[in-house]
């Protein structure tokens, strides 16, 4: 007799119950990733980790480049960035930041070192492994090639300083490449990492912050 009271009870209450299971999957559906959400790739010493929850991971998908501790040089000769840049949509983001470290002259025993400043300059360096000749280029010849690479694939980069400062007149190289190619520039020297992206309020990359719109 209790089957035959609670099954009409049943029945009535089917809709409700699809009804919020419905619901239910909606709302989980609203705060899953968009698949079609913009890349953020991070080169050179920028991480997740050192970005932390600055941005929103459901509505932009971060990209680490696995460069931490390289040199652009080195980070280009190696053919990572090739790689990277090929995996690069309209419409992502690069943002950029290599340590100035390994700076200096014709120092031809540095496999990693670039030269001083943003110019046209270069010197040959014999690798002793493989024997081959490599024509080395400046500090920002190469922050240059990263840019224009970025912005021929379609995407929106962004130049930082040097997270280990301002050293040898870095930062000021950086800035000034961005300023020759009209991006925007994050001085990472004072605020750090978390700080200098919130202060991106004009910037397109700024809409994908954590918060931002509310």
């Amino acid at each position: 007799m209790m089957l035959g009271v609670m099954v009409p009870w049943i029945r009535r209450a089917a809709p409700v119950m699809i009804a919020l299971a419905s619901l239910s999957v909606a709302n989980g559906q609203a705060s899953a990733p968009n698949p079609n959400r913009p890349s953020l790739f991070l080169v050179g010493d920028l991480s997740s980790s050192s970005v932390g929850d600055t941005f929103d991971p459901n509505r932009i998908k971060l990209v680490e480049s696995g460069a931490v501790g390289q040199t652009s040089r080195a980070y280009i000769k190696s053919g990572a960035w090739d790689q990277l840049a090929g995996q690069i949509k309209p419409g992502d983001f690069v943002l950029i930041e290599f340590n100035p470290e390994g700076q200096g002259g014709q120092d031809h025993d540095d496999a990693q070192r670039t030269l001083k400043g943003m110019g046209d300059g270069t010197f040959d360096y014999l690798d002793p492994g493989t024997k081959k000749l490599e024509l080395v280029h400046s500090y920002g010849w190469y922050l240059r090639k990263i840019v224009v690479d970025a912005i021929n694939h379609g995407a929106n980069p962004i130049l930082c300083s040097p997270l280990a400062g301002a050293k040898d007149g870095a930062g000021d190289w950086t800035k000034a490449i961005a300023t020759e190619q009209r991006i925007p520039f994050v001085d990472l020297s004072g605020t750090g990492v978390k700080g200098g992206l919130v202060a991106l309020k004009a910037d397109p990359l700024a809409a994908y912050l954590v918060g931002a719109g509310k």
